[in-house]
């Protein structure tokens, strides 16, 4: 399979590098497995499956990122706070309720709160911090241990921070859709994978299933098909190669449909 593709939209501006990471403790006082304490999962596009894509912070806990751009303070809300959608899709704070502070500044040094309780998911405002931008987020968890009954319980768990002011609602709702959940096999009888992702020159992409006759499409964000072709897959596992050398930087959604035109399965590719 070899794709050759020169456009994308829009620029996603997301979390780059982990400057700093203090994690906390579990309700009962263990210290956080390595499975979940590898700060940079928090790192790249917001993943929301049931894979570890998260770090916990443990309860009083902290990141802080850089971000892979200044954002400027603009109309709305400027950020979006991933927490992580591991095994609770949907989930509401009333049942479940982590919760975070959230700072911003420009040189890493000096922070300014824009959050004192966001609960899961949330988005914040540059506006009214004195903040004309900012290039780094501190995320740091403030759930009440009392509030959970399991021991094991750890805190506030980072997906992802996103840069939101620059994206339609159209784009943010596509990366957020816990109906299509890019990262979850669509149809059980196939399977797709990519390595690495983000890239960028070549993505491998691996397709796992009882084979056939399947459409695959290349799509920008906005829904433009940049690429399309037939695949007759083997049984098992099928291999091949996207060249993204020319790709503007953005994001691209690789689609998988049966003769029907039902969806097979979709991925998230990220050309950095």
């Amino acid at each position: 399979v070899n794709f050759e593709v020169t456009s994308a939209d829009p620029i996603l501006c997301f979390g780059e590098s982990v400057v700093f990471y203090n994690p906390g403790n579990k309700k009962d006082g263990r210290a956080l497995p390595p499975s979940r304490s590898d700060a940079d999962k928090a790192l790249g596009l917001p993943l929301e499956n049931d894979n570890y894509n998260f770090v916990s912070l443990g309860f009083g806990g902290s990141i802080t990122i850089e971000l892979t751009c200044e954002v400027p303070d603009m109309e709305g809300n400027d950020l979006l706070i991933v927490e992580t959608g591991f095994n609770d899709v949907g989930q509401p704070c009333e049942t479940y309720p982590e919760k975070a502070m959230v700072e911003v500044s420009q040189d890493g040094v000096d922070f300014v709160t824009l959050a004192t309780d966001l609960c899961r998911d949330g988005e914040v405002d540059l506006a009214g911090s004195g903040l004309e931008s900012a290039k780094f987020v501190r995320v740091t968890d403030m759930s009440d241990p009392a509030a959970f009954d399991d021991g094991s319980a750890d805190g506030y768990d980072l997906d992802a921070v996103l840069v939101i002011n620059n994206l339609e609602k159209e784009d943010l709702d596509i990366l957020l859709s816990a109906e299509d959940n890019f990262n979850r096999v669509a149809n059980s009888g196939l399977e797709i994978s990519s390595y690495p992702n983000p890239v960028s020159t070549y993505l491998s992409v691996s397709v796992n299933g009882n084979g056939g006759t399947y459409q695959s499409n290349l799509m920008s964000l906005s829904g433009a098909v940049i690429d399309s072709r037939t695949l007759d897959l083997n049984p098992g596992v099928n291999q091949g190669i996207i060249d993204m050398s020319n790709v503007a930087q953005g994001f691209y959604i690789l689609e998988l449909t049966d003769q029907e035109g039902a969806i097979s399965s979709k991925l998230r590719v990220l050309k950095k």
